[in-house]
């Protein structure tokens, strides 16, 4: 009843070979990229969709990334290498935490196929997870209400990013959710709203998007839109959704 918890939005949607929690883990079949990529074989394991990525607490098998890597740099320095090459790459180096490895291939990705939406997907997810990293390691100071402007140019370029996935699939609702997810992080509460509305919209059960709605509507000062949106969370199964309410109803 005392613990004092962190509050925190519930995390992004990224492109993984893993994920912690397999209920709450988005079909490949959603993004028809990914299943295309699985049914090719090109890449060492299958592609998910989740927000549930292992923590740095949760075991996985480090040597076996580094050897991907090494396999890919091969490939990658001979006369043809490919887009998957970049691209599987970058999903090894982003899932070992080097987010600005991971960005750079993604970089090379978009620039050999500007038409492959998950490598914009991607890129998003991996500047996002590079800004946190800074940020916790102070690296860069944020200021609730001045905020740097480097930080402010590098989530500029990550919504970019995101509106070109929306442009290209516009009816994918992780993607509305994970550019709510960044306005959120730039106390953009209004704005953050309105894309948790879209993706509401097109996932009427994504508990998710009504829990980061309630948080961002808490933030504005919208007390009873965001009681109904955290309730609503909890009901389909956001764990964090009782320490949010439980704020709320404290304050």
């Amino acid at each position: 009843e005392n613990k004092i918890v962190k509050i925190k939005p519930e995390p992004l949607f990224a492109v993984s070979y893993y994920t912690t929690d397999v209920d709450a883990q988005f079909s490949p079949k959603i993004i028809n990229e990914i299943s295309e990529i699985n049914s090719s074989r090109l890449l060492r394991y299958d592609l998910i969709i989740t927000s549930h990525e292992p923590t740095e607490s949760d075991s996985i098998n480090l040597d076996d990334h580094l050897a991907a890597i090494d396999y890919y740099n091969y490939h990658i320095s001979s006369p043809t290498p490919t887009v998957m090459d970049y691209f599987g790459r970058s999903i090894d180096y982003y899932i070992l935490r080097d987010y600005a490895s991971s960005v750079d291939d993604l970089n090379k990705t978009i620039e050999m196929a500007p038409d492959f939406m998950l490598g914009y997907f991607m890129r998003a997810v991996a500047r996002t997870k590079k800004i946190l990293a800074e940020e916790k390691q102070n690296i860069i100071e944020r200021e609730k209400d001045a905020f740097p402007q480097i930080v402010q140019i590098e989530y500029v370029e990550v919504i970019e990013d995101w509106d070109k996935v929306i442009s290209m699939q516009p009816r994918l609702a992780i993607a509305y959710y994970n550019k709510g997810y960044v306005l959120f992080a730039m106390g953009k509460y209004k704005e953050a709203i309105s894309e948790f509305d879209k993706a509401l919209t097109l996932d009427p059960l994504m508990g998710e998007a009504y829990y980061n709605r309630g948080f961002a509507y808490m933030n504005i000062g919208e007390e009873d839109e965001a009681k109904e949106d955290i309730s609503k969370a909890g009901e389909l199964g956001v764990a964090s959704a009782y320490n949010l309410m439980k704020l709320i109803l404290r304050n």
